[in-house]
């Protein structure tokens, strides 16, 4: 598809092999050096009065949009209004960012542990917060600051979807609720300028607490204050005694006291001051025992515990598998537990090495490096660029696209797959699979099943296919609307379990469908990701045993998919994996009937009777 507008009196034509991404308010292309963002048409079966009102609060953003101050360069604002042939406004340009990563990957243990760290995540924050005081000082408010608007480009921060902002007279329409200042709750954002500067210091506390310690300020759980919204309207942070902090996090007290008592000040008693100069000051060191920390004693180590093996009430036995001084980086059952971890074992610094103990002889590891295992294979992605090992040694290079910043790439016991051009394909035979959307298609492998979709203006195409055979099989699911925050699938030997949590105008939305091989849907979930457990996180989830299982904070819960009426009916809980589990958590059948839990520096094998 392709779309011919005009910018600065010429001609341009943008067409999907140049999209860049999808959000809730437009697409954004690559196109003459620069950026084009297109809104998205206004939906004709809407109601009129709908219309109108969406129609005239567009004519407002282009209001904004020319009527833009000078921002800093870090700013990636509005530089010229695109049109239409007829000369209808479309959209605007802007600078191009270029290898950009946005600040959600922060908060991601599997992305950073052991090479992004926390002295460069504070850095990083340094500069954004001098970053946001100068947008502050030009009278403009960030309004909607949150990890998807963020961009890092070698550490250096970069604030995108600038239309958004709060301007003179010219309100930001819209806040991403886990970002948004509690003080804002139920307030009109749309009716006049809402947002303050102190909103935008809260909301860039929520993202550095959230990338130093890999949890939200209002997670854990609380008896009173059942979901994130609420334990923040009541101002009850997890730095709080009576709260249950998530086992996969990192603890506070790696942090300095003013770093501690600055979050405090925020999230618990309604402070809204920019960040003191003290809490960039902090200087982190990392322990023998692997935890990074800001203290002059490890915090770990004193309360550390071992755990070889453990039988609890309810018959739960935990056997500790594996364990890493650096992270776990892959983990699959090809006939039995494989995995690949990072250690320091071998006299090199972040050494990569198998279960079988053999290391492999490959580049240094970077942040956007992903490993996958296929039997006895390792393969590493480093963007597009996508290595083989075999038995340690590198035998093969071959590329594939990307996927937002992620390698369009997936592996199973008996092949591994990659995208060439707008092909699906074996990256060992170059057998073809089916036509895809280079550099918009996301798939994920099983053993006899793989599943996918891409999106194209608005329509999105979900597909099932057999690995050994190829052909696709379409999947009937709603067109995905506002950008897609994190997807994941796991698999039986004829399913595929989805997960999907996207964002539209500041609300995530989730959503979980079972799928059979042949594209049918067997069952499906959708809501807000405090609705239900299930739909918390696109991790933590195993299809093994004829259930779907789901790990949280709270232990273990089987779902069974009821085929006629479509929906996932709750059949058993496992409160004894309390502790032992948490949706971060990667959930692989093993054998017996017991469950792999696969964690950032271990793995444990839980049995239950």
């Amino acid at each position: 598809m392709s779309l011919l507008v005009r910018v600065g009196g010429k001609a341009v034509t943008l067409d999907d092999s140049a999209l860049v991404g999808i959000g809730g308010e437009g697409r954004v292309f690559r196109a003459a050096g620069c950026a084009f963002k297109i809104y998205h048409p206004i939906d004709a079966a809407l109601s009129q009065a709908v219309r109108d009102a969406q129609v005239r609060a567009r004519a407002l953003t282009f209001d904004k949009i020319r009527a833009f101050p000078k921002l800093p360069s870090e700013v990636i604002a509005p530089v010229e209004i695109v049109t239409s042939s007829r000369g209808e406004p479309l959209g605007f340009t802007m600078p191009l960012v270029v290898d950009g990563v946005e600040a959600a990957r922060l908060a991601q243990r599997r992305y950073r542990d052991g090479v992004v760290s926390q002295s460069a995540v504070v850095a990083s924050f340094a500069r954004l917060a001098e970053i946001i005081a100068r947008v502050h000082a030009a009278n403009v408010v960030v309004g909607d600051l949150n990890d998807g608007n963020v961009l890092f480009v070698a550490g250096d921060p970069r604030i995108i979807d600038a239309d958004s902002m709060q301007v003179g007279p010219y309100p930001c329409v819209v806040g991403h609720e886990r970002y948004l200042d509690p003080m804002l709750y139920g307030v009109d954002l749309a009716k006049a300028p809402a947002f303050t500067r102190g909103s935008d210091w809260y909301a860039f506390a929520v993202m550095l607490f959230s990338s130093l310690l890999f949890v939200h300020p209002y997670a854990g759980s609380h008896a009173s204050y059942k979901t994130v919204l609420r334990r923040a309207e009541a101002r009850h942070s997890a730095l709080r005694a009576d709260v249950i902090y998530p086992k996969a996090a990192v603890r506070p007290e790696t942090l300095t006291d003013a770093m501690l008592a600055w979050f405090s000040s925020v999230f618990d008693f309604g402070g809204r001051d920019a960040p003191p100069a003290a809490i960039f000051a902090a200087r982190f060191t990392t322990c023998a025992c692997g935890t990074e920390h800001a203290r002059a004693c490890c915090p770990t180590c004193t309360t550390k515990v071992s755990m070889p093996v453990t039988i609890h009430a309810g018959g739960l036995q935990v056997t500790r598998i594996a364990t890493a001084t650096g992270t776990i980086l892959a983990a699959v059952v090809h006939a039995n537990l494989k995995y690949l971890v990072e250690t320091h074992a071998h006299g090199a610094e972040g050494a990569l090495v198998r279960e079988s103990g053999i290391p492999l002889e490959c580049p240094a590891r970077t942040p956007e490096m992903r490993a996958f295992i296929a039997g006895d294979t390792t393969w590493l992605a480093f963007g597009t660029r996508v290595l083989r090992f075999d038995r340690g040694a590198l035998v093969a290079t071959t590329s594939t696209s990307t996927w937002r910043d992620e390698p369009a790439f997936a592996c199973n016991a008996h092949d591994a797959f990659r995208t060439d051009g707008d092909w699906l394909v074996s990256a060992v035979t170059g057998r073809r699979i089916g036509l895809v959307l280079g550099g918009q298609t996301f798939f994920r492998v099983g053993d006899a099943v793989g599943f996918g979709f891409y999106r194209t203006g608005e329509i999105t195409r979900y597909f099932t296919f057999a690995t050994a055979r190829g052909g696709f099989f379409d999947v009937a699911l709603a067109p995905l609307r506002g950008r897609v925050v994190a997807a994941e699938v796991t698999f039986d030997a004829g399913h595929a379990l989805f997960t999907i949590t996207t964002e539209e105008r500041g609300r995530l939305v989730a959503a979980m469908h079972l799928v059979a091989a042949d594209g049918t849907v067997v069952a499906s979930m959708v809501g807000a990701p405090e609705d239900d457990v299930a739909l918390a996180s696109v991790d933590g989830k195993c299809l093994a045993f004829g259930v779907v299982l789901v790990a949280h904070e709270g232990g273990l819960v089987a779902l069974k998919a009821d085929a006629g009426s479509r929906t996932f009916a709750p059949l058993r809980a496992f409160p004894e994996a309390r502790g032992h589990v948490s949706d971060e958590s990667t959930l692989l059948a093993g054998p017996g009937g017991s469950l792999y839990v696969v964690r950032p520096r271990e793995i444990l094998q839980l049995s239950i009777s």
